[in-house]
């Protein structure tokens, strides 16, 4: 039967691959019962297939076998994260009444309508599962049944209930009978719905629970204690993502009252005024479980807490994204379980000694970026840690590079971005297990070292490093994604070693002094940006770059001795056709989209694109020597959001279709020799709110358009002399 069942699907990462021989037991999720060999659980949820988790290794199938109703003494059934492409929840669910456990979520069962409305309107299946005690339905539609907990109350001793992600709202906890069995409910999981103002009563009731978890909802409260005071017993709760605005009484208050509470998440609530570290009196059990604090987003004030070294059992502390000011006490250097410390972006003073971190051995992660913090740390101190991930960006070193960094043997992300850090970069370097270092804005210079081997992302921009051209050894790191080292002292040639990354993803290169543009880069297939602007390039625009890149949204070319014309291929950047055909795969490129910003130049006006640079597509190949016309392919680009042909010498007329490039917020043409009249299908673009067509030798009429309309500064038209209308 089991084999049945695994030819009813495809499997395209062989997750089934140990189903073969004679002793089924054994095989990948599958546990039969010790006494008379009975499969009772089978477990086939699908693992992510990333740390993204944007894609499972998911099964797939048009619809369940039904072969599954012979495991007659099946009590477990899981089969969440797979794909069965929109079929109806099957019916055979329903007749598998020795069912305690059965998990569906995020499935893409689908009762009717359109694939993306994963829509239930019939849940009465469940009732005959009366030995049922978890279920989960997360990801799937609930919101057209409002009969689903009247359902499930008729459970007696239901344990668990997964419905994240169901389109519930107030009304399907309305209903709320005196005895209800949901009393006994132990995980409860409704994150990520719909439900408004305060937390209904049926939930407050369920003071059996040590599990909840109300993320992404509209909950709307003042007293986030009045509304969980009765849930002595939980362990976990999760709130992230809602409207609550205080606390009432404080946290301690929450602490003394929970005395098994392990993690709590307030984070992303608007909490303005609260402020965690003045409270004195301690009472109850004050929190002696608690391993985890999540406080991030959370608009709290005041101090970091010195009470925080009570909690003896604190692993994870998270505190970012705050108003909190003053002092960090080294009393926290004393949570000597404490393996994640992040009090990034709040406004700390004063100094980080050896005594913050006195007996932290487990730590693994610390972030204290933009702070304003000062690093007191002797370069020689030997940690007590071994860290993994380390993140003091914009904190005050005054130094060269620690040399207690090269202890860390295990850290994979090393950002120290503007930390007042100068100096040359050390050999040892090297031999760190580094996949991520950013080192830029700060006082670095003399010549590139050799880095780690398995460097996926590097930033030494905003320095001042000089000696010569960009090493080979740097493009012989295989894994690398990310390559940003503008605004340095580079010179010579960009090195003609590129061969081998068809991963490289960001390559900015820009204002150095780089004289030569390698052939080699055409390898980097799968390129989204690439700036090698206000360096010395010359020569023609390379045909490559339109042949080659299809998945590029950003070319900055601009600042260089380029000559001759535009490439007409470029109309090959499919990415600038349909953007929504590009996926930024790697993790490390989606930090650097996060942090990254860009300056475009329009008539020597500067748009700053920092948090939307990753909706960005533009092509910028101003300040050149261009001649020719501007090429008619160029308009078939019509996801590009900004065009800057500016100073050039470009000639003869705007193309008459530049109206389609629909997606155009921006356009400078400014001081060419372009001539004729500006095309009526420029006023069709309605997005476009930064313009310029200055220094030209345009004629005739401005068309006439709303959007044009809008743009009624005259210096957008000067210099063309023989303009028979201007606006006014």
């Amino acid at each position: 039967t089991l084999l049945k069942l695994k030819q009813s699907f495809k499997d395209p990462y062989h997750r089934l691959s140990s189903w073969k021989g004679n002793n089924c037991c054994i095989w990948r999720g599958i546990s039969c019962d010790e006494t008379n060999g009975h499969v009772v659980k089978l477990n086939l949820r699908a693992p992510w297939a990333s740390l993204l988790r944007e894609e499972r290794k998911s099964l797939v199938a048009s619809v369940l076998n039904s072969c599954l109703l012979q495991f007659t003494y099946l009590e477990h059934l899981d089969l969440s994260g797979n794909n069965f492409q929109y079929s109806p929840i099957p019916q055979i669910f329903g007749s598998m009444k020795q069912l305690r456990y059965l998990n569906i979520s995020n499935s893409r069962f689908n009762d009717q309508g359109p694939p993306w409305a994963l829509t239930v309107h019939d849940v009465q299946w469940i009732s005959n599962l009366s030995s049922l005690q978890h279920l989960g339905m997360a990801g799937i539609c609930l919101g057209e049944t409002p009969s689903l907990f009247q359902v499930l109350n008729r459970f007696p001793s239901f344990l668990s209930l997964h419905l994240s992600q169901c389109g519930l709202n107030n009304s399907h906890l309305s209903w709320h009978p005196i005895n209800s069995s949901f009393h006994g409910v132990r995980h409860l999981d409704l994150g990520q719905n719909d439900f408004p103002g305060t937390v209904p009563s049926m939930i407050q009731n369920m003071t059996s629970l040590r599990f909840l978890d109300l993320s992404f909802n509209l909950f709307i409260t003042s007293s986030i204690h009045n509304s969980f005071g009765n849930f002595k017993n939980l362990l976990h709760l999760n709130i992230v993502a809602n409207a609550f605005s205080g606390i009432e009484k404080g946290l301690l208050l929450m602490f003394g009252n929970m005395c098994y509470l392990r993690s709590l998440d307030i984070s992303y609530n608007q909490l303005p005024g609260e402020q965690i570290g003045k409270y004195r009196n301690l009472s109850g059990c004050f929190g002696h479980d608690l391993e985890a604090l999540n406080l991030d987003y959370a608009r709290i004030s005041g101090y970091v807490p010195n009470w925080l070294r009570m909690l003896g059992n604190l692993k994870h502390v998270h505190l970012s994204h705050n108003q909190l000011n003053g002092t960090v006490p080294e009393s926290l250097g004393q949570l000597s379980n404490l393996e994640t410390l992040d009090l990034s972006y709040d406004s700390l003073e004063a100094a980080i000694c050896e005594l913050h971190f006195a007996s932290l051995s487990k730590l693994k992660t610390l972030s204290i970026g933009s702070t304003g913090l000062t690093i007191k740390i002797k370069s020689d101190w030997i940690p007590p840690f071994q860290l993994e991930y380390i993140e003091m960006e914009s904190c005050k070193f005054g130094t060269q590079i620690p040399q207690w960094l090269q202890t860390q043997s295990k850290a994979t992300t090393l950002l120290l971005s503007n930390a007042s850090i100068w100096g040359t970069l050390p050999k040892w370097m090297k031999d760190m297990n580094l996949n991520e270092l950013d080192l830029s804005h700060n006082q670095i210079k003399g010549t590139l070292p050799r880095f780690p081997s398995n460097l996926k992302l590097i930033d030494l921009s905003g320095n001042s490093i000089s000696g010569g051209s960009i090493p080979n050894s740097l493009c012989h790191i295989k894994t690398m994604v990310v390559v940003e080292l503008s605004n340095n002292n580079l010179a010579g040639n960009i090195p003609d070693c590129w061969r081998h990354h068809q991963d490289i993803e960001v390559v900015d290169q820009s204002s150095n002094n780089l004289s030569g543009l390698s052939l080699a880069l055409k390898n980097c297939t799968s390129l989204r940006f690439l700036d090698v602007g206000e360096n010395a390039l010359s020569g023609n625009v390379p045909k490559w770059i339109g042949d080659t890149f299809g998945y590029l949204r950003i070319l900055r070319l601009r600042g260089n001795k380029f000559n001759g014309r535009i490439p007409r291929c470029f109309d090959n950047l499919t990415a600038m056709v349909f953007p929504q055909t590009v996926y930024l795969e790697s993790y490390k490129t989606m930090l650097w989209w996060e942090k990254e910003h860009l300056n475009e130049v329009i008539k020597g006006r500067y748009l700053e694109y920092t948090k939307t640079l990753q909706f960005l597509v533009s092509i910028d190949l101003s300040m050149n020597n261009l001649e020719g016309v501007i090429p008619e392919e160029l308009t078939h680009l019509t996801s590009l959001t900004a065009l800057n042909l500016s100073q050039n010498q470009l000639s003869g007329k705007i193309p008459g279709k530049i109206g389609e490039l629909e997606s155009l917020e921006s356009l400078d043409l400014f001081v060419n020799q372009l001539s004729g009249m500006i095309p009526d299908s420029l006023s069709s673009i309605t997005k476009l709110s930064a313009l310029s067509l200055s220094y030209s030798n345009f004629s005739g009429k401005i068309p006439k358009g709303n959007q044009l309309q809008t743009l009624d500064d005259p210096s957008i038209y000067a210099g063309n002399a023989l303009f028979a209308e201007m606006l006014g």
